[in-house]
């Protein structure tokens, strides 16, 4: 269960850095699009987590949202930088009874790397550096994000993770599903 906090977090972090456009009826995904100063304006994330330890079966929903972003990612024609932080608030329930609501804040002192656009689709040469607290035996991941700049200008990434769970190299019969959302807006 202590790879749920990372895995939560992770998602989070890729939020802030990750795009693809898949959509047709938005503009092509350009270097001269992107570069700029984006702030964080919305963050809304389900996490659903399903399966068996110890033999004692669970299923969980924690729904999240975000608040008080200060936030900004800044993209220039190969690099970025993203620095800030924001507060979330997480609500669920565990086997169907409620649990205890989480009050958090995301802080990232200054996360940078290097970024290419191949086939309309943002590709992050260092993504995971980012973090560096989780564990090496850490979850399986399998991650699929679109984004996109809609109508009104502002960067839309929408994130589907899915993780297996190890512990001590052993996989636990246990998964878990974040279908998150974050919006950013171009600062002038």
């Amino acid at each position: 269960m202590k790879y749920l906090k990372y895995l939560f977090f992770f998602s989070l972090t890729l939020a802030v850095v990750s795009c693809s456009d898949d959509a047709n009826d938005n503009p092509e995904l350009r270097t001269e699009s992107l570069v700029g100063t984006w702030s964080m304006i919305s963050l809304e994330a389900e996490t659903t987590s399903a399966g068996e330890v110890l033999t004692i079966p669970f299923n969980s929903v924690a729904q999240t949202v975000g608040s008080n972003f200060d936030l900004t990612v800044v993209f220039t024609e190969s690099d970025y930088t993203a620095v800030g932080s924001y507060d979330v608030s997480i609500t669920g329930t565990l086997n169907g009874l409620p649990i205890d609501p989480v009050e958090e804040t995301v802080s990232l002192e200054q996360e940078s790397g290097t970024y290419s656009i191949v086939n309309n689709e943002i590709i992050f040469e260092d993504i995971f550096l980012i973090v560096d607290d989780l564990p090496e035996d850490g979850p399986d991941l399998s991650v699929d994000i679109d984004s996109s700049i809609d109508a009104s200008g502002n960067l839309v990434v929408v994130q589907a993770i899915e993780a297996t769970v190890m512990e001590e190299g052993n996989p636990i019969p246990f998964t878990t599903t974040i279908n998150a959302t974050s919006i950013f807006t171009r600062v002038e």
